[in-house]
């Protein structure tokens, strides 16, 4: 099951239990994503870089136009000072987590043949793949962990 977080106007934490919703707030950048919420709460770019401990407008600014990527204590900074789960802003990250993944493809080689397939074929979408994992997800679901 996906959840996904987000706030209202109020500031108020909101869930919602759907697949859709999840893949379209994907599909919004990071730094796009920081611009709409620092917008919302009425924060200038100066005034959001002197509340994350004095940054510069320019940093903020390369990570809004998707220029830079922050760093992991950084988007921690922001999702405090934006009041937004951080899990919402790190679902919207799309680097990849390299050392990760590197474990797992040492774990099972199988894993690393699939990932140079789905590179190498250009026909298949990172939406295709998430909606691939969540028919196996409800699948698994559906028959059980004892099964």
């Amino acid at each position: 099951m996906l959840i996904e977080w987000w706030s209202d106007d109020a500031g108020r934490l909101l869930t919602c239990n759907c697949t859709h919703r999840m893949l379209t707030k994907m599909t919004t950048p990071l730094g796009r994503r920081l611009r709409e919420l620092r917008e919302e709460r009425d924060l200038s770019l100066r005034e959001f870089a002197e509340a994350l401990g004095d940054l510069s407008k320019a940093h903020l600014s390369d990570i809004e136009l998707g220029r830079r990527n922050p760093s992991p204590s950084l988007l921690g900074k922001m999702a405090v000072v934006l009041r937004v789960p951080l899990e919402e802003l790190q679902a919207l990250d799309a680097r990849p987590p390299v050392d990760e993944m590197r474990r797992r493809i040492e774990a099972d080689p199988k894993l690393g043949f699939a990932f140079r397939r789905v590179v190498e074929d250009a026909s298949v979408s990172g939406e295709d793949l998430l909606r691939f994992l969540e028919e196996q997800r409800r699948k698994r679901d559906e028959v059980g962990p004892d099964e």
